[in-house]
């Protein structure tokens, strides 16, 4: 099921950690996970530019997918 997901200076902290939680359940699925990271960070980095509220939280939240159980082949999960 596609979900749509908040855009733009009316993101949240919380919808992000709502997407990082989607990314763990579908951890098993490497490719499309990883895309789903992708492109959560592109959208938490135009969420800041439009003006976010938050725009720490918003970051904190989304860094939080680097401590999930992906295979990472192209950089450890600390960098």
């Amino acid at each position: 099921m596609k979900r749509l997901h908040l855009i733009g200076p009316s993101m949240t902290a919380e919808e992000v950690r709502r997407r990082v939680d989607e990314i763990d359940e579908i951890a098993d699925l490497q490719e499309r996970a990883h895309m789903e990271e992708d492109r959560l960070y592109c959208d938490v980095l135009q969420a800041i530019a439009a003006g976010a509220e938050h725009p720490a939280d918003l970051a904190r939240a989304a860094l939080a997918s680097r401590q999930l159980t992906l295979d990472r082949y192209y950089s450890p999960p600390n960098d």
